[in-house]
């Protein structure tokens, strides 16, 4: 029987020790294969789309192009490759940006070695980093609208609003309630409990809501969830 694929993963961080220090570390693990190193977003942006990655380990702050912008490039590039951000500092407004963008959740640089490695395997396996309470967190901070390419002007939310009501009215009732739930912060597991459904039918419904609403993760779609309801105040 051949052995598994070494998990693929690129690391981007403008601090060559950093990312010497974590190529060794991981290059280690029997699972896992560092397949490049890039100092900045824009060369994380080209050696992504050459390389293709299983995973990214995304610093912030960076020359040339931050980690948030490069994040919303790989992913609408590549959105099966999955995006771990790193940093240093509670800096909610990248941290956020880069979670709105796609990213599968974050590490502190000083995170034990062993939890780098057991984090990718985790978001390779499909799930995410994001705790409950971590979701919660970062969406009674948000202020700004998903689309992080365009800004927030006043002349276009009657229309983004009509827009997202558009898409909701292609939910089921129930996918309505899920989605409502998932906008809270809810996991599957509390989701389940509330509507009595199976955690695996929950798990059905979100899959089918996040093809519909055109969102990477749970964490969009209860940020797509929030604005929605800040629009209906403002626009009803």
């Amino acid at each position: 029987m051949s052995p598994s694929p070494r998990m693929k993963v690129l690391i981007v961080d403008d601090q060559s020790l950093v990312r010497q220090g974590l190529s060794i570390l991981l290059n280690s693990e029997a699972d896992i294969e560092v397949v490049g190193e890039a100092a900045n977003g824009s060369q994380a942006c080209d050696m992504a789309a050459e390389l293709r990655p299983d995973a990214v380990l995304m610093d912030l702050r960076m020359p040339l192009m931050d980690g948030v912008q490069a994040t919303a490039k790989i992913l609408q590039a590549n959105p099966t490759i999955k995006i771990i951000v790193l940093t240093t500092f509670d800096d909610d407004e990248y941290l956020i940006g880069s979670l709105r963008a796609g990213a599968k959740g974050y590490l502190l640089k000083d995170t034990p070695f062993a939890e780098v490695a057991e984090a990718l395997r985790v978001v390779l396996s499909g799930k995410s980093l994001l705790s409950g309470e971590m979701m919660a967190k970062l969406l009674n901070t948000v202020h700004h609208p998903l689309n992080l390419q365009e800004p927030a002007a006043k002349s276009h939310s009657a229309t983004a609003a009509k827009i997202s009501k558009a898409v909701l009215s292609k939910l089921s009732e129930r996918e309505h309630e899920v989605l409502t739930l998932i906008g809270k912060g809810k996991t599957n597991a509390e989701i389940a409990v509330t509507l009595c459904l199976s955690e695996g039918t929950v798990k059905n419904h979100v899959t089918k809501i996040l093809a519909t609403i055109g969102a990477k993760s749970r964490l969009q779609a209860a940020l797509f969830m929030q604005e929605q309801s800040q629009s209906y105040l403002h626009h009803d």
